[in-house]
């Protein structure tokens, strides 16, 4: 089992921030990232929204630091803890670009970026950024096979509807090989089939250990996940947030648990269904301090339960 951390402060999602991270500093933040690396925490996770409609800030949260821009500060200001994004939300990007920041990252990171991906749910913000929103699956197809042409080919060339390249130099490659594994986020059947062709991960969330195994029984039966021959993760959060799967409104009260075994049993059953790697969800707090003596408590506690 693995386990990151997402780093408060930088996203407000109304369900579980709490007051005490509104006003985090930046450099506060990148204190809880090297405290997370000290613990010996797998990753760290930073959310993803570029620009939040007004008529969404109710249920979103109006703060989503640029992801990019976050984890890529935050492997400068640690050297070996991974760092990926959940969710990216890969339609928003140019391709080209996309594929150049995550080769650098990993290149100077030393090999520690997990690209995490997903098509997006907020239509009007895909309207505001000039990108189909009907499409997005498809875009998000066609973006993942063309930046791996630019990882991994000498010689790179793509041609598909809505990018295209050739006669081209691309470098650096990334350090991991082929490239940084992808973790394709997202419950859908869609989702589902494009994690087995295209992906090292599937993240789905807001999934009950009956439901992970459901998806987990039709990840199996596609032909592409049969003839893998690498590794595969298998990433959820356990904290089961009563919240609308497409719209994030609220469907009842969620509750954060806080004892040390009924955390443990939690994650063993997600485990048991197939889990192999989950985000640590720390107890409520009402400061820094008390957040990092959390994050320790949980590393000690919970943590060394699974992993030793």
């Amino acid at each position: 089992m693995k386990f990151g951390v997402t780093i408060p402060g930088l996203f407000l999602y109304p369900v579980i921030a709490q007051p005490w991270e509104a006003s985090l500093s930046g450099e506060e933040i990148l204190r809880i990232a090297r405290r997370a690396e000290e613990l010996g925490f797998d990753w760290i996770s930073v959310p993803d929204h570029i620009i939040m409609p007004n008529e969404e800030v109710e249920v979103m949260g109006p703060r989503w630091a640029e992801a990019f821009t976050s984890i890529a500060v935050i492997a400068g200001a640690t050297k070996s803890i991974r760092v990926t994004n959940s969710i990216l939300i890969l339609p928003y990007r140019d391709p080209i670009l996309l594929a150049k920041m995550v080769s650098t990252l990993d290149f100077l990171s030393g090999g520690r970026l997990i690209l995490s991906v997903a098509v997006g749910h907020t239509q009007r913000e895909f309207d505001i950024l000039g990108v189909p929103f009907d499409k997005r699956g498809a875009i998000t197809d066609e973006y993942l096979r063309a930046m791996k042409e630019l990882w991994t080919s000498d010689n790179p060339t793509f041609s598909g509807e809505h990018v295209q390249f050739h006669d081209v130099t691309f470098e650096p490659k990334p350090v991991q090989k082929p490239h940084p594994p992808i973790w394709i986020g997202g419950n859908a059947r869609p989702v589902i089939r494009r994690a087995a062709a295209l992906a090292d991960g599937w993240y789905p969330w807001l999934m009950t250990p009956e439901r992970l195994r459901e998806g987990l029984d039709y990840l199996h039966e596609q032909p592409a996940f049969q003839d893998r021959t690498t590794p595969f993760e298998i990433v959820t959060d356990t904290l089961e947030m009563q919240v609308d799967e497409e719209t994030h409104e609220q469907t009842g009260e969620t509750t954060i648990l806080t004892g040390k075994d009924e955390i443990i049993d939690r994650i063993g059953r997600y485990k048991d269904a197939g889990m192999t790697g989950t985000g640590a969800v720390i107890p409520p707090v009402d400061s820094l301090e008390q957040y990092l003596e959390r994050m320790q408590w949980f590393r000690e506690e919970v943590v060394t339960v699974f992993k030793g």
